[in-house]
């Protein structure tokens, strides 16, 4: 879902010029840094599943009804969304308030003003904020084994699908030069409907599934 918010912040950073040299220059150093900082929170998140489950599949007779086979792949994946959009959404925001950017675009008779753009990204951080309370109940529904989780995990992938073609619609009223469906959507759009066809059939057939969460 926060792949298409990518792609509009780059589409409005290519219209307005960022700031100055020196907040440019301190950017490009840190980067380096910076950029393996998600990559270091999603191993070592990965980590603590694989120790968790490992724990606790060890004390449960009934294999069939612990968080293991294919569950610890969707496990991986529930845990590590919320992380993966806030290391990705947060820093954009900051950005954009930090720099004077909200004020360029945003206020009247400026190069790059359109009425809508406040609504729009004021509605992105709502619907970014929803997603990641979401996925941390979700990630509770997980651990908890709530026979609710199948539902919730369908229903956020429905919601992300949702999100991506609303943002694209409305992306077109702003810039209606950009193309509706083009390579940035489908990068976004296409990984959640592969997730979707992947693992909504086998939460919702699967015997592990159904002997796991039942609480």
């Amino acid at each position: 879902m926060n792949i298409i918010f990518k792609k509009l912040i780059i589409l409005l950073f290519g219209l307005i010029p960022i700031t100055t040299v020196s907040a440019q220059t301190e950017t490009t150093a840190a980067s380096p840094f910076f950029q393996f900082i998600p990559l270091i929170t999603i191993i070592g998140i990965i980590g603590i599943i694989y120790l968790i489950v490992h724990l606790k599949n060890k004390n449960n007779p009934n294999k069939l009804s612990s968080l293991g086979g294919w569950l610890i792949l969707v496990g991986i994946g529930v845990v590590t969304s919320p992380f993966k959009v806030m290391s990705e959404v947060i820093p954009v925001f900051i950005e954009l308030f930090e720099s004077g950017n909200w004020e360029i675009i945003t206020t009247p008779g400026t190069t790059s003003y359109h009425p809508f753009w406040s609504s729009l990204i004021i509605g992105e951080i709502l619907v970014n904020s929803i997603f990641i309370i979401a996925s941390f109940y979700l990630i509770a529904l997980f651990f908890t084994k709530k026979k609710n989780f199948p539902k919730w995990y369908i229903g956020i992938c429905l919601f992300s699908l949702l999100i991506v073609l609303i943002d694209s619609l409305l992306l077109q009223i702003i810039l209606p030069n950009e193309p509706f469906f083009d390579l940035e959507t489908i990068r976004a759009f296409l990984p959640t409907l592969l997730t979707l066809v992947i693992w909504g059939p086998y939460l919702l057939f699967s015997k592990r599934v159904k002997a796991t969460f039942i609480k």
